[in-house]
């Protein structure tokens, strides 16, 4: 999942999809030793 397809889905309704590519992402970072907190401190 491309940076590109989080920020265009945040500017879309929030839906069932951009939940699971949310999930798909912090499981992702957790398998890189990245926290919750992490991903929230990139994205600010």
């Amino acid at each position: 999942m491309s940076v590109e397809r989080l920020g265009s889905g945040m500017t879309g309704k929030i839906t069932a999809q951009m939940d699971i590519e949310w999930l798909e992402l912090i499981r992702q970072a957790k398998k890189l030793g990245l926290t919750v907190e992490d991903i929230k401190r990139f994205l600010e």
